[in-house]
């Protein structure tokens, strides 16, 4: 299961929902 866009667009908007 490659996964590298998806996952890197998860985690990012992880990260800005724990910024805001």
């Amino acid at each position: 299961m490659p996964i590298s866009k998806e996952h890197k667009f998860m985690k990012n908007v992880r990260w800005q929902s724990a910024i805001m």
